[in-house]
């Protein structure tokens, strides 16, 4: 499992400074009625956009250079999303429960042998605003990815021992964190640079917050987040358009719609002055980050911002390259410009370089 990471002059110019898957169901378990298909938004010879009647969203694209298929099953249960639970790391520790889980129709061990008999290739991820579950399958095995992926997603039965190992599993990668540089470094940047939205909690959580979760926290969330129209079921590949909707259709046919949780985001307030922010840690070389408060997706200057990035830091004789790291100021130096679709994002230049080289770096930046 893996968890999912000079502007132009109207850019703020304050800065944040940060160092440092037998088959289906069971034989005696009746089948549902098949969606009905209620909106078709593309209609392509080769892609197709449709939602079907209880809301789940339904993305297709033949895709026949090889004979595989990846199926993937997306949520908006991200991080940021996590509300009374913000900085527990739910979304998270949730992902790593329901991936290959015991259901009503099979136990975690038939599921991850369906999956070697298949030799299907999956994983699951968790980001700040959506959460997904994939297999990767050759295009014979496309009905019962499809199949198992949908019966995680819609049967859990949520064993109490899964959730205690689970739980122990993520309490471990976070204390492997806290040994990190790069990934505290990280934190320490989102922290600070963003003081309201929920964007500065890490998508783990902390370790604290986490060890307050039971497992009724996970029913409850699943029954919350996990509606269908916050879902997509994506399928790419040698496929027959109509015989994977069809499959869809099939196994996510008791997928009841339930009420939409209404979240709202609250907007960060502008920065008004520099932050600045700092950490200890023994390291051989100081980490530093320059962050400046950027754009959200739809801005119009994002290209604009793409390509300053570019300019910056990618390639030998790229500005920054050669003007900071070339002078032996820093080891390696790097840039990017992040923009989420639901807040503004950042521009970030970071570096690695001798602890006593900060302040000649910074001014060169």
């Amino acid at each position: 499992m893996k968890f999912i990471h000079p502007a132009r002059a109207a850019m703020c110019s304050m800065l944040c400074l940060s160092l440092l898957a037998a088959s289906g169901r069971a034989a005696d378990a009746p089948s549902p009625a098949p969606l009905v298909e209620d909106r078709r938004l593309v209609d392509a010879p080769d892609e197709r956009v449709s939602v079907l009647s209880n809301g789940l969203t339904v993305i297709l694209r033949a895709h026949r250079a090889a004979p595989v298929v990846s199926v993937r099953m997306y949520c908006q249960t991200g991080s940021i999303y996590e509300q009374e639970y913000l900085g527990c790391g739910m979304s998270h520790l949730f992902e790593h429960l329901l991936y290959s889980t015991t259901t009503s129709t099979r136990t975690e061990r038939q599921a991850r042998e369906l999956l070697d008999q298949i030799g299907g290739n999956g994983n699951a991820y968790t980001s700040y605003d959506v959460t997904c579950y994939y297999v990767n399958v050759g295009r014979e095995h496309m009905t019962t990815a499809v199949q198992l992926l949908g019966d995680w997603l819609t049967h859990p039965t949520w064993p109490q021992e899964s959730f205690d190992r689970e739980w122990g599993v993520v309490q471990r990668e976070l204390e492997r964190d806290t040994d990190n540089p790069a990934r505290q470094l990280f934190h320490l940047t989102m922290e600070t640079l963003y003081r309201v939205h929920p964007v500065r909690f890490p998508i783990i959580g902390y370790k604290a917050a986490l060890q307050t979760l039971k497992k009724q926290d996970i029913i409850d969330y699943h029954r919350r987040m996990y509606v269908p129209d916050r879902m997509q079921v994506c399928i790419a590949g040698d496929i027959d358009l109509d015989e994977a909707l069809s499959v869809v259709r099939r196994e996510f046919g008791d997928f009841k719609r339930r009420p939409i949780p209404n979240i709202v985001l609250p907007a960060e307030p502008e920065m008004t002055t520099p932050r600045f922010a700092s950490k200890r840690m023994k390291v051989q070389a100081a980490l530093l980050n320059l962050a400046w408060p950027s754009i959200p997706l739809d801005h119009p200057d994002l290209y604009a911002l793409d390509v300053l990035s570019f300019i910056l830091t990618q390639g030998e004789s790229s500005r920054l390259v050669r003007e900071v790291r070339d002078k032996g100021l820093v080891y390696g130096i790097d840039s990017s410009s992040w923009t989420p679709a639901w807040a503004r994002g950042l521009f970030l230049i970071g570096s690695r370089l001798p602890p006593d080289r900060l302040e000649p770096a910074v001014a060169a930046g």
